[in-house]
């Protein structure tokens, strides 16, 4: 199923967003995750499925840089999908627009679940992946996710990238 059909209705449910300190706290239980960003970043525009089969948000605003974009899609499957097969579906989904990948993966494994890290770059935007995979063989359903940052080249900095890691450490899919 292409993705680009996938994302279509608008909807609320399942999902809380709320203020604790200086961070939002975004929490989706139906998809099983929680993601605690930095106050200054825009509230998300959601877009979920009609069949609740995936959910995405597109923040508009972060952290006071027109400069970056940043999206997080989450599918919901009925077995553990491969990582390798999902990272591979994100990259040649056109709405998309991934680059060419400059380096290699970066592999990160957790109890129930693990991550890859690409790093995507061309001459206009410079893109940094996180892709997300549930595999808790005793549940009904599995996850997978995409957590993307879009950077304009010239604004591109170490910063930024330190930026871009520190927010996605807080990012977690729940058991």
């Amino acid at each position: 199923m292409r993705v680009t059909g996938i994302i279509i209705l608008l909807s609320f449910i399942s999902i809380s967003i709320y203020a604790q300190n200086d961070e939002n706290w975004l929490k989706n239980i139906y998809f099983k995750f929680s993601f605690e960003f930095p106050a200054n970043i825009s509230t998300p525009k959601i877009v979920e499925t009609s069949g609740k089969m995936s959910t995405s948000y597109t923040f508009e605003k972060f952290l006071d840089y027109d400069t970056i974009g940043v999206l997080l899609v989450a599918f919901k499957w009925k077995d553990i999908k491969s990582l390798s097969d999902f990272i591979y579906l994100m990259e040649k989904e056109v709405s998309f627009n991934f680059p060419e990948r400059i380096d290699e993966y970066i592999y990160c494994d957790s109890v129930y679940y693990d991550y890859k890290i690409g790093e995507y770059k061309n001459n206009k935007l410079h893109h940094f992946a996180f892709f997300y995979r549930t595999k808790d063989e005793t549940q009904d359903f599995n996850y997978t996710y995409m957590l993307k940052f879009k950077v304009h080249t010239e604004s591109y900095t170490e910063r930024i990238k330190d930026i871009i890691y520190q927010i996605t450490s807080k990012f977690r899919p729940e058991k």
